[in-house]
């Protein structure tokens, strides 16, 4: 029996490394051969076809951070990158007015159930929203778990964040997303590296730049690409839309359940 229990062992170890294998193997071969652009539409993708249901509850981190950086109840808030409600219903339930937005339309559709009557689901992603179409102004925007990471082009990084603003002119916009660091460890392997020049030579027949990966993204297989962000990056974002970004967590303090998140202040907090 204990000859039965290694052999598992060993076979589900070999498992894990050729699937590990795999997934670099698409990192490179899809970062190579698909501009940012459109590796932002895999993570949709990967999002419209995930098995099961995704929703959990709360963590107690995220009440506390709606707690301190919400206004109260009852305001109104915009859920962008809602996926199928998690935060949304958290808020509804709390007392706020909820809208929503989320590009992958089957989670969208189960958003706008779960919410129900009295809220708007749009469907589409945050850069391309035009924010005339929402029922604003909201005094909030939520951007969902890890949602601002999956805008990979700086440009539409900017327009999202442009978009918000619009969306709440005078409320925060709270974040939370990845950063440098910590992801991405087999970027220089050999199945990342061989992925890698396969995606080149479909780039040069498809007559298309990916341009070069300075480490900032990383990819897996149930949610597609991600953009790790650096501290100068947020700045600059939020001096773009002429805010200030604070920080909730922050690289290099203490892991905890989540992201590391923070907030695009409003206007009125920029000195």
């Amino acid at each position: 029996m204990r000859a039965a229990a290694r052999a598992y062992y060993q076979l589900d170890r070999a498992e894990r490394a050729i699937a590990l294998r795999a997934r670099l193997w698409m990192q490179g071969f899809l970062s190579s051969a698909l501009v940012p652009r459109e590796r932002a539409l895999v993570a949709i993708d990967a999002y419209d076809v995930a098995p099961g249901a995704l929703s959990r509850e709360l963590f107690d981190w995220e009440r506390a951070w709606f707690a301190r950086r919400l206004p109260p109840p009852p305001a109104a808030v915009f859920v962008a990158a809602a996926g199928d409600g998690r935060e949304a219903v958290e808020l509804r339930a709390r007392g706020y007015r909820v809208d929503a937005l989320e590009p992958a339309r089957r989670l969208a559709d189960r958003c706008r159930r779960r919410l129900g009557a009295g809220s708007e689901v749009h469907v589409s992603r945050l850069e391309t929203f035009d924010a005339a179409r929402a029922r604003g102004p909201y005094d909030a925007v939520l951007i969902g778990w890890g949602g601002l990471s999956h805008v990979l082009d700086r440009t539409d990084r900017e327009a999202a964040l442009r978009t918000c603003a619009a969306l709440a002119p005078a409320g925060p916009i709270l974040a939370s997303f990845f950063v440098r660091g910590a992801h991405n460890p087999g970027a220089a392997s050999r199945a990342h590296r061989l992925g890698n020049a396969a995606g080149r030579a479909v780039a040069r027949l498809r007559g298309v730049d990916a341009g070069e990966d300075a480490g900032g993204t990383w990819f897996a297989g149930w949610y597609g690409f991600a953009h790790a962000f650096s501290p100068d990056e947020l700045g600059a974002l939020a001096a773009a839309i002429g805010r200030r970004f604070a920080w909730d967590v922050a690289p290099g303090d203490a892991p905890d359940a989540g992201p590391r998140r923070g907030v695009f202040l409003p206007p009125r907090d920029v000195e």
